[in-house]
């Protein structure tokens, strides 16, 4: 009995670690920094989580777009963990010079059915990160239209080994892409993320190509690969994830023309499509919280008033009836006015109510006498 009510107190408050990340989601969705995007829908009817962190009161026409994307393998639980403290430390303040001039799109949690039950497979026992020539599942279907609409500048897949690794463990791989000038580019940047997180940067030596980061850099997208070692602590898991968003974010704040040359399929964005998503937040007494809620409740009472105004002298009373403010002083409105415009009278208490039996004693009106009897 007693050890099984010391492992009750052990469990954690989120057992499951999906409906953990689907709380975090929803405080991030407090921030007025962070806009949930429309959720997709996993295998097994789960959403799958978007949002936004930007600095949403700066004009989002010039803003360098990235993506991230985690959770694609559900037993990978630690790159989530990462991305969701990053996005609510954004949305704290942390770097405001970075949201200003960044929107980052992110989908933390991938495989929702995978991460529910610790699988790296989704429900139906697919590998999502093996879907990404012929996305079969309807998870990759869903981050394949976050990138379609937003057409980021850089992708980075957030992973974790879990068993033995054949490349450098603590590493950002470099896929192949078909154009020079990409190449470049890429390369410049996973050179900056190395020395920004510490992560080894390995190139891609043929290998699958159905792959998320090497089917996109494919399509004209300079998409990343992280993956830290099995074994590892989280804190240094944890700094090489967020490091590596912070640097790619950076770069491309600082640098437009390497937007460019990083996604060539990058250009085809439209604003227009999420200009819902980006619009700036309206300046004025209204945007205030508090102001807001003053306006609106003298409005409220303004309204109330002016039912009353009309709504009252219209009521069908079966007998005077005393209002409760003056009820003790016997005083009530002159049946004939409106209301507003009453005065106030004297008159013999008539309430029924219990509470004033001593007032009605002391100011009802005499009885009249009885007649007296008459003689014969």
């Amino acid at each position: 009995m007693l050890a099984s009510l010391l492992a009750a107190i052990a469990i954690p408050a989120f057992a499951n670690p999906y409906d953990d990340g689907m709380k975090r989601v929803r405080l991030l969705s407090n921030s007025p920094d962070v806009r949930l995007l429309p959720f997709g829908k996993s295998g097994a009817g789960r959403p799958i989580p978007a949002y936004v962190v930007s600095d949403f009161s700066v004009d989002p026409a010039n803003k360098a777009r990235v993506l991230v994307i985690a959770g694609q393998h559900g037993d990978e639980y630690n790159p989530v963990k990462s991305i969701l403290t990053l996005s609510r430390q954004l949305a704290a303040g942390y770097r405001d010079d970075l949201i200003r001039r960044c929107a980052i799109i992110v989908v933390p949690m991938a495989n929702p059915d995978g991460i529910a039950v610790r699988s790296r497979f989704n429900a139906d026992g697919t590998d999502i990160n093996r879907d990404w020539l012929d996305r079969h599942t309807c998870e990759a279907r869903f981050v394949h239209s976050i990138i379609k609409a937003w057409r980021p500048q850089a992708i980075i897949d957030l992973h974790e080994w879990t068993g033995p690794s054949r490349v450098p463990a603590n590493g950002v791989e470099l896929p192949q892409c078909n154009r020079s000038a990409q190449s470049r580019a890429m390369a410049s940047l996973s050179g900056r993320i190395s020395r920004a997180t510490g992560l080894a940067v390995a190139r891609e030596v043929g290998g699958n190509t159905s792959l998320l980061h090497r089917r996109y850099s494919q399509m004209g997208y300079a998409s990343y690969l992280i993956e830290t070692a099995r074994g590892e602590d989280y804190a240094v898991k944890s700094h090489a994830y967020m490091r590596a968003v912070e640097q790619v974010a950076e770069s491309l704040a600082a640098d437009t023309r390497l937007r460019s040359a990083l996604s060539p399929s990058s250009a085809a964005f439209s604003l227009a499509g999420v200009i819902s998503y980006l619009e700036p937040v309206a300046i004025g007494p209204l945007a205030d919280p508090e102001s807001s809620a003053v306006a609106m409740l003298a409005m409220a009472v303004a309204a109330y008033c002016l039912m009353m105004w009309v709504l009252k002298p219209l009521a069908v009373k079966g007998e005077p009836t005393w209002s409760h403010r003056f009820r003790k002083c016997s005083i009530d409105w002159d049946i004939d006015l409106h209301p507003f415009l009453k005065k106030h009278t004297l008159e013999p208490l008539t309430s029924r109510s219990w509470m004033h039996r001593r007032l009605r004693v002391r100011y009802a009106a005499p009885r009249p006498a009885k007649p007296a009897p008459m003689s014969l």
